[in-house]
């Protein structure tokens, strides 16, 4: 506070100009900034809950993508020799075979020796690959793989360059040096693994640049063969079956098989429902959704039962969250059978506050009595009940439900809709069931369809709503954060306003004690002059 010294003088009124200054603009300034303040605070508060519940809306949907498409199916081996492991859930379907291993898959191997350190030069020229077979050393071509060549640059030639060279033209082939000894180098080529993969290795040599002709298997020589190429040979059921590779993705539906060694025992590969697999996910699914729910219960709590008044009491928007999820957790979930499907089903109750309970024992004994309905929550899918048809689904425009199939000398209707044919397979492109494919190569057939959305999927597709650009959630943190730097401006004008309107108030006072010296001058001019005619009388 500046010091009046006029009034320490006493040359003035003898007011405290400054102070009383300091009081008239304080009165005029602190309403003002006090509600300021407050709308600030109110709507920082408010931006910081609506980011929360945001980042809730995103956990949900991270946690929820990791679940999806998780029936509760789990694969299986009994022995080590067979790897199994699920690579597409929605395909995934329960079967149990018997499998026994004759030999593994094996790949070509050719090994070029003589080199006394991984940077010796090789020679310059080309690498011709063909792959086939080779059979009493006479070559045939496999006609469906075509010639390759690697060219090897002058300069560029050494046991490590060329083998680079060859790993870089990416032709299936695998290149690699070995060193086998005190000085002694090796350079490994590898080709993909399978009986009709083996390789015929032609070098061509840059004039002038002899070396590279060392690397030519152009006609079969076994001492430079390692391994020779071969089928995996395994049987399922007793059925004899062949595969180039040890990794098949192609034997049961959803899931990759992976022979590790030969095994004359039987094996036994299997993918089942596991109680234990499906009460982790939909314990996890449970502890998302209350998560999201609670934390909106919280923020929207209007001071009952004693809790403190949310952040965003009365926001119309959180509320219409609320009731949303409320709905989600209690519709039914139709497509999936000829019956509708609800959480109560499987031991999740909704309680009234929008969180779900989930009872193990009603769980476990409604998973075991139908694991297939478990999908309803976990798993879209298209399912038939005819074997001779196949479903799918492309896109996320379809109604959930049942829908009748009828194929007439190869005319195709759904539910009396005309689809559309091409080849073997019937599809719709709009209507409720846009984006349905069903394959079969009968000419005259009948099913009944079921198209059924997961209610993951459903939340999954209402938190992509809630998150995307210019949802309603996002425009609110936008319209709220430009209210905060309205309220901020203001605040720094106000500021501004109160250092004028403080020159103010002091230009006026300083006239007032101007008015008031001159006047006690006058009185002390007065006063003299009367003494001194007094004095004279």
């Amino acid at each position: 506070m500046a010091v009046d010294y006029i009034s320490a003088l006493n040359a003035g009124s003898g007011l405290n100009s400054t102070q009383i200054v300091d009081a008239l603009v304080d009165a005029e300034r602190l309403p003002k900034e006090e509600r300021l303040t407050k709308k600030i605070d109110e709507k920082t508060v408010s931006i910081s809950s609506l980011s929360k519940v945001k980042t809730e809306f995103t956990t949900l949907q991270t946690t929820l993508e990791a679940l999806d498409e998780t029936t509760g199916l789990s694969a299986s081996s009994s022995e080590a020799s067979i790897s199994i492991a699920i690579t597409d859930a929605s395909e995934l379907s329960q079967f149990s075979y018997t499998m026994d291993i004759n030999q593994l898959a094996t790949s070509h191997t050719l090994v070029f020796d003589g080199y006394t350190s991984a940077t010796d030069s090789v020679g310059s020229g080309s690498l011709s690959f063909d792959f086939g077979t080779w059979s009493d050393g006479t070559f045939a071509a496999n006609a469906g793989l075509s010639s390759q060549t690697v060219t090897i640059p002058t300069g560029e030639d050494t046991l490590e360059e060329v083998r680079d060279a060859i790993n870089d033209a990416d032709i299936g082939v695998l290149a690699s040096i070995l060193q086998t000894g005190v000085d002694s180098y090796s350079l490994i080529v590898q080709a993909t693994s399978g009986a009709d993969y083996a390789m015929r290795m032609s070098a061509t040599e840059t004039s002038g640049d002899a070396g590279l002709a060392n690397l030519d298997f152009s006609t079969y020589d076994a001492n430079l063969v390692a391994q020779d190429g071969q089928d995996a040979i395994f049987t399922v059921d007793g059925v004899t079956i062949t595969r180039s590779s040890n990794t098949i993705d192609d034997l049961f539906d959803g899931v990759t098989v992976t022979l590790n060694y030969d095994n004359t025992d039987p094996v036994t590969a299997a993918v089942s429902y596991d109680t234990a697999t499906a009460y982790e996910a939909i314990s996890i699914f449970v502890e998302e959704l209350n998560r999201l729910s609670s934390l909106l219960k919280e923020y929207t709590n209007r001071g009952s039962d004693g809790a403190p008044v949310g952040a965003l009491a009365g926001d119309p928007l959180m509320r219409s969250f609320q009731n949303k999820l409320r709905t989600l957790t209690t519709t039914a979930l139709e497509g999936f059978n000829d019956n509708q499907i609800y959480l109560t089903s499987f031991g999740i109750t909704t309680e009234r506050d929008g969180t779900l309970t989930l009872d193990y024992d009603d769980f476990v004994t409604a998973f075991e009595s139908d694991p297939d309905s478990f999908a309803a929550i976990m798993n879209t899918r298209v399912t038939t009940d005819n074997r001779d048809l196949t479903a799918s689904i492309v896109g996320d425009s379809f109604t959930p439900g049942n829908y009748s199939f009828v194929l007439s000398s190869g005319t195709p209707t759904i539910d009396g809709v005309s689809m559309t044919t091409d080849g073997n397979f019937h599809y719709s492109s709009s209507g409720d069931t846009s984006g349905l494919y069903i394959n079969t190569t009968e000419t005259d057939a009948t099913a009944s369809v079921y198209m059924g959305r997961s209610l993951i999927d459903t939340i999954l597709a209402y938190a992509d709503d809630v998150l995307a650009r210019g949802s309603d959630i996002n425009t609110k943190i936008s319209d709220y954060s430009d209210d905060l730097s309205d309220y901020e401006l203001e605040l720094a004008d106000l500021s501004s306003d109160m250092e004028a309107a403080r020159e103010r108030y002091m230009l006026k006072f300083g006239t007032m004690e101007s008015a008031v010296k001159s006047l006690k001058d006058t009185g002390s001019y007065l006063t003299q002059f009367m003494d001194s005619m007094t004095k004279d009388n």
